[in-house]
């Protein structure tokens, strides 16, 4: 079974066969009536770099799944580890369906047109699928607008206390 974290949603939820659900390619990212051509509606798509925030090494692209109902971010583990990001932790994570995974947990740097935005990072195993999640998007000072299937820039509040 392919899993989406957090969280993590199998391949059913798309409600279409496996391969409909193989990711788009770049050019096709975020684009809503290509999406609704292919059948992809609801689904969408968006290519990031991740890197080490603790080394210059040169960040990783990849083509994530847009979950703003997942908190964290999954990237493949083997793409963390050539990166030089180390689990910091090992959490349990319940799927859709009611399962319950464990995965490790790290920090990552992350990318996304000129903005940058370090986050925590679910280190994915083989058949889980690149997501990205809402502590990452609000990293970037973003979120999705989930009717037109785009990024709009996030508020950044401030508040101030006054203990007089």
């Amino acid at each position: 079974m392919t899993l989406f974290p957090a969280c993590l949603l199998p391949t059913a939820y798309c409600r279409l066969p496996p391969a409909s659900c193989l990711p788009p390619p770049a050019d096709y990212c975020l684009e809503s009536a290509r999406m609704q051509k292919r059948g992809q509606m609801g689904l969408t798509f968006v290519r990031i770099q991740v890197g080490n925030p603790a080394d210059k090494v040169k960040p990783i692209e990849v083509n994530c799944l847009i979950d703003s109902g997942a908190v964290y971010t999954l990237i493949p583990g083997p793409i963390l580890e050539q990166l030089g990001i180390q689990p910091h932790s090992h959490r349990e994570f319940i799927l859709a369906n009611g399962e319950t995974v464990e995965r490790n947990l790290g920090t990552a740097a992350f990318f996304y047109e000129n903005r940058r935005g370090d986050s925590s990072v679910i280190f994915g195993e083989p058949g889980d699928e690149p997501l990205l999640g809402a502590t990452t998007l609000e990293s970037f000072g973003l979120i999705l607008d989930p009717f037109r299937r785009e990024f709009r820039s996030l508020p950044m509040k401030l508040a101030t206390l006054n203990f007089e």
